[in-house]
């Protein structure tokens, strides 16, 4: 079965706002562009908005028969909608209840097309470690909002708050849960194994970013200062990276490793974020905008996989190059921009993000520049494990739901020539 009549609707009217977005990129200005009291546009929510309406359209090509199911298609439009809010809030209130309200539709979407019983103990360990990180945080909104009378994130800002180490630990605590860092990360491979490819790209693509974009978001609002703690994280983050990467290598099953490759392109972005530099911001928004495509990507991809295969497991998974080379191919593609491949965005912003960890310690260097190792070595394993070998008696050579290849090329090469053309992305 192909894409339903409304799939291809909702994807069309994503692809013109995706389009007139691009339109408006020309004579974008960095300065902070208040619309309304509760919504504001800037350099950093606007490359966010354009990613959620690229993922958005992704999403809803690669769901083929599910999108004739209406609830379906609204839980996957709600995400939609609720990420774009999200990210356009200017004040704390609007953002925390949005960056709580994601949940819900991921929610139903994994409990009403996951593939396994297990989709319910997935989304309570999801629920419980996002809403029990967020608790400090809603605690912090409501003290801002009685000491200055305000939830503005621009008003606060000028009011220069200074605070103590364990109230910015509790205070990020949320964020990290949500983007994930190593150590509160055990929901996000338990959801992505059970999510359908829709909710996995969601999650991945969007969803990930909320907690990177909450902390720059926070950081900034609340006049962050580099000390001993932010050295604390730091160090904390990119041993989690390390440590991912390294259970990246040992994974049989596809979803999985991808999930893991997420938490180590996430601790890098911390690096970035914490670096509290103009390339440090800048290195992370471009991670962010490109692990926020190259990933769906992934899924994607593992998600046809599964239908010619029939199977995960990349010990069934084997001989794609000869069951179809099309799909090899472009698999070939996302593992060569996953691993940071020139010219590739990707490349850019690990380049950005070691320079700007080179800036503070360059012992920095050895254990980010051993996560980019790693990363390629996990493609590469990745994608020789899936497309070479002895043919699987599982497969079959075509499904007639890959209408979103031609969708994934152009994402795919539009990733490796957007290293051309960087200059919204510095902040």
């Amino acid at each position: 079965m192909g894409l339903s009549l409304s799939g291809y609707g909702v994807s069309l009217m994503f692809g013109l706002g995706f389009m007139y977005l691009l339109a408006l990129m020309g004579g974008f200005s960095s300065r902070l562009s208040v619309m309304s009291p509760w919504f504001s546009l800037d350099q950093l929510s606007f490359v966010m908005v354009i990613l959620v309406m690229v993922v958005g359209m992704m999403s809803f090509i690669s769901s083929g028969s599910d999108m004739g199911n209406s609830n379906f298609c609204f839980s996957l439009v709600l995400s939609v909608f609720i990420s774009l809010v999200f990210f356009i809030s200017s004040g704390f209130v609007l953002f925390f209840i949005f960056f709580e309200a994601g949940l819900i539709p991921l929610v139903a979407l994994i409990l009403g097309w996951g593939y396994q019983p297990e989709r319910l103990q997935a989304c309570m360990s999801l629920i419980l470690y996002t809403v029990t990180g967020s608790l400090p945080f809603m605690m912090m909104v409501c003290w801002a909002c009685v000491t200055y009378g305000s939830d503005t994130m621009f008003l606060l800002m000028a009011e220069s708050m200074e605070l103590s180490s364990l109230v910015w630990f509790i205070l990020f605590l949320g964020f990290f849960v949500k983007m994930p860092v190593f150590g509160v990360h055990s929901w996000l491979p338990k959801a992505h194994v059970e999510a359908p490819v829709a909710g996995s790209m969601i999650l991945a693509g969007v969803l990930l970013k909320f907690g990177c974009y909450g902390l720059m978001r926070v950081m900034y609002s609340f006049s962050w200062g580099m000390g001993l703690f932010g050295e604390f994280l730091m160090g904390f983050s990119i041993w989690g990276g390390v440590i991912s990467s390294m259970i990246c290598l040992i994974q049989a099953d596809l979803k999985s490793l991808i999930a893991y490759s997420s938490i180590s392109h996430m601790s890098l972005v911390v690096i970035g974020i914490f670096s509290c530099s103009a390339v440090g911001w800048s290195g992370a928004l471009v991670m962010m905008f490109a692990h926020g495509l190259s990933s769906p990507l992934l899924f994607g991809l593992a998600n046809y996989s599964y239908k010619i295969f029939h199977s995960r497991s990349m010990m069934l998974s084997k001989g794609l190059l000869s069951v179809s080379p099309i799909m090899s191919l472009l698999l070939f593609l996302a593992c060569v921009l996953g691993m940071g491949c020139p010219p590739g965005v990707n490349f850019v912003s690990e380049v950005m993000l070691l320079s700007s960890g080179s800036f503070l310690s360059w012992v920095l260097i050895i254990p980010m520049g051993f996560i980019s190792f790693l990363g390629a070595a996990y493609s590469l394993y990745l994608y020789s494990s899936v497309s070479h070998g002895g043919v699987s008696s599982l497969g079959k050579s075509w499904v007639s739901e890959f209408i979103g290849v031609p969708l994934m090329y152009m994402i795919s090469y539009s990733l490796f020539f957007l290293s051309f053309c960087l200059d919204v992305f510095y902040m």
